[in-house]
C-alpha cells in the first residue's frame, strides 16, 4: 500500500461540494478505528467496525459527560469534543485477506437549513443521532420524506474524485477506480420532536421534506443544525491488480448501507452562541470566521491529538484476515440483517462465493459417491473439500478414519448422497483440541460446531466423509450467510433459538443452540 502525507494544508478543499446554505464546517482525523456503536451497543462491542473522530475519550462506555473529560478533539474546534462515526472500507482481496483502505478522517458541516437563527435549536447535552440504514444494499425509492418530495435513500451519496472533479455523484459505490479517492456522503436529519435526545429507530427525528432543503414535518418541528459528513476514502492507494472488491466493515459491497452516527459532546456555551450568531452567517464555512470558533480554532489538530489504540484487542488496521464481526460479504438487493458477535469473531465468505465454489468443484465431478461416501474413482481414498475462509482450515479426522487433505480445482471432491432428514443420518462427535465439539455426516455435507456455554463457533464445510475440514471462526454469522433457505417454523433468522437446519443447493449446516442480539435499530 501506498503511504500519503496528509496535512492539513493539503486536504482537498478545493473538491468539497457548492452549498446553497451558510455553513461552517470542521476538518477531523480519526480518534479511533474500534468495533464500537455508543448508541446502538453502549457499553458493549458492536456488530462492524467504525472510524470515529472528535473527543478522544472514546469508548464503548462513552457518553456526553466522558466527552466533556477527552484530553483534545480530532476536529478542527477543540471545544466541539463531540462523537462523530462511520464505518471503516476494506478492500477484500481475491486471496480471502482483507486491507483497510487508507481514510484520515472527515469534514463535518454544520448547515443552517429548514430555519433560522432565531428559533433553530443547538443539540442538548445527551443528544444522539443515526441517518442510513445498514441493512440497505439496493435503492429504495418507496420510502419518501414528508410531502412525498423526495426517496430518504438521497441521504447517502458517492463522489469519484478525479483532476477536474466533474464525475456526477451517485447514491451507491457505482465507481472506485478514482484517481483521487472515493467520498462518501451522508446528509442527517435536521427535525427534531424538541423533547427526546434520543428514540428507537430514530424516532426523535425526521429529514427536511427535501432531505438538504425543505421544511420540517409537524411531528418534529423543531429545526436542529444540518450535520453533513464526507469521508474520503483513497481507493487509489491500493494495490487491486490481484482482484477483489471494496466492501464496508458491515459486509456492504454496494454502498447502499453507508450510515453516520453522532452523539453530542459540545462545550454547550461555544455551541449555543455559534448556532445563533455562524450558522446562518455565509463566511464561506471558515470556523476562523465565526468569533466563538476561531478561539479554539487548532489547524494542527491531526498533530495535536493522535488516534488512540483501539480499546478492544482485535485487529482492525492495515491486510487482516477476516472482517471483524459476523458480516459476509452482500451486495442485495434484499436487507442484509446484522447480527452481533463478540471480539474475536470473523466473517465467513459470502454466501455467493461459498455457493460458486461448491458449484464450480461439483460440476467438474463425472460420478457420484457410493453410500460410504468415497471416491469410486481413486479407490481406498478420503477428500474432504473445505470451502474458502480467510481464515487457514485445518483438516481434522475422525476416530478410526486417516487424515485428509484439501482439494484443489484439479481433484475435485465425490458428489454427496442425499437424505430427507437430518435426524436419520449416521453421525459421530468428537472433541477438538481447541475446545470445538463437532458433530460430523458420514452421508451429507453437515458439520455441527459448538464452543463453550454451547455458543457455536461459525463456519462453512463441505464433506464428503466422516473427516473434515472446518475454520472456526465467529459466532452466529453463519446466520448472516445463509440468505436463501427454508426454515421451518423459524421465518425469522435473527431473533429465533433452538435447534434448526438449514439447506441450501448441496451444503447443510445445523446448528444446535446459540445466542442472539435481537434489536430493532439498524446502523
Amino acid at each position: 500500500m501506498k503511504s500519503l502525507d496528509l496535512s492539513p494544508s493539503l486536504w482537498p478543499l478545493a473538491l468539497l461540494p457548492s452549498l446553497t446554505h451558510a455553513y461552517w464546517r470542521m476538518a477531523c482525523s480519526v480518534s479511533q478505528t474500534v468495533r464500537v456503536d455508543l448508541i446502538l451497543n453502549p457499553d458493549d462491542v458492536s456488530g462492524h467496525v467504525h472510524k470515529f473522530a472528535g473527543g478522544s475519550n472514546v469508548n464503548q462506555y462513552s457518553d456526553f459527560d466522558s466527552l466533556q473529560t477527552s484530553n483534545c478533539s480530532t476536529c478542527e474546534v477543540q471545544q466541539d469534543k463531540s462523537a462523530y462515526w462511520t464505518p471503516q472500507l476494506y478492500f477484500a482481496h481475491a486471496n480471502g485477506s482483507f486491507e483497510e483502505v487508507p481514510n484520515y478522517g472527515m469534514t463535518v458541516y454544520y448547515v443552517g437549513r429548514g430555519g433560522n437563527a432565531s428559533n433553530t435549536v443547538p443539540f442538548p447535552p445527551g443528544f444522539k443521532m443515526i441517518t442510513g440504514d445498514t441493512r440497505q444494499r439496493s435503492y429504495d425509492n418507496t420510502t419518501l420524506t414528508y410531502l412525498d418530495t423526495r426517496p430518504v435513500a438521497d441521504r447517502v451519496s458517492f463522489r469519484c474524485i478525479n483532476e477536474a472533479n466533474d464525475i456526477p455523484e451517485e447514491h451507491y459505490m457505482f465507481r472506485t477506480d478514482c484517481v483521487n479517492g472515493m467520498r462518501a456522503q451522508v446528509n442527517f436529519q435536521s427535525c427534531w420532536d424538541g423533547a427526546n435526545l434520543y428514540l428507537p429507530n430514530n424516532a426523535h427525528v425526521d429529514y427536511l421534506s427535501g432531505i438538504d432543503y425543505g421544511v420540517c414535518p409537524p411531528t418534529h418541528p423543531v429545526p436542529i443544525p444540518g450535520l453533513f459528513f464526507e469521508v474520503l476514502y483513497l481507493t487509489n492507494l491500493v494495490d487491486q491488480s490481484g482482484g477483489g472488491q471494496f466492501v464496508f466493515s458491515n459486509g456492504d459491497a454496494t454502498g447502499y448501507g453507508f450510515h453516520g452516527d453522532f452523539l453530542n459532546g459540545w462545550d454547550m456555551d461555544i455551541q449555543n452562541a455559534a448556532v445563533a450568531d455562524c450558522l446562518y452567517t455565509d463566511n464561506g464555512g471558515l470556523v476562523s470566521a465565526c468569533s466563538h470558533l476561531a478561539p479554539s480554532d487548532d489547524t494542527n489538530f491531526p498533530r495535536d491529538c493522535l488516534e488512540q489504540p483501539s480499546v478492544f484487542n482485535e485487529p482492525v488496521h492495515g491486510l487482516i484476515s477476516a472482517l471483524p464481526g459476523c458480516n459476509p460479504i452482500t451486495s442485495g438487493p434484499d436487507l442484509a440483517e446484522q447480527v452481533v458477535c463478540p471480539l474475536g469473531s470473523h466473517t465467513p465468505d459470502s454466501l455467493d462465493q461459498i455457493q460458486t465454489s461448491i458449484a464450480t468443484s461439483m460440476s467438474t465431478t463425472s460420478s457420484s459417491a457410493t453410500a460410504s461416501g468415497t471416491d469410486p474413482g481413486v479407490p481406498g481414498t478420503t477428500d474432504t473439500f473445505s470451502i474458502p475462509s480467510p481464515t487457514p482450515i485445518n483438516a481434522v479426522a475422525s476416530s478410526g478414519s486417516s487424515s485428509s487433505t484439501g482439494l484443489s480445482s484439479s481433484d475435485p471432491p465425490p458428489m454427496p448422497p442425499t437424505a430427507t432428514s437430518f435426524d436419520q443420518l449416521s453421525t459421530s462427535t468428537m472433541e477438538s483440541e481447541n475446545g470445538l465439539v463437532t458433530t460430523t455426516v458420514t452421508e451429507w455435507v453437515t458439520i455441527t460446531v459448538t464452543g463453550p456455554n454451547d455458543i457455536p463457533s461459525n463456519f462453512v464445510a463441505v464433506s464428503s466423509t466422516s473427516d473434515f475440514a472446518f475454520a472456526p471462526a465467529a459466532t452466529d454469522s453463519i446466520l448472516a450467510a445463509v440468505t436463501d433457505c427454508t426454515v421451518e417454523d423459524h421465518p425469522h433468522l435473527i431473533c429465533d433459538s433452538g435447534p434448526d437446519e438449514y439447506t441450501f443447493g448441496i451444503l447443510a449446516v445445523r446448528i444446535l443452540s446459540r445466542s442472539h442480539f435481537c434489536d430493532n435499530e439498524h446502523s
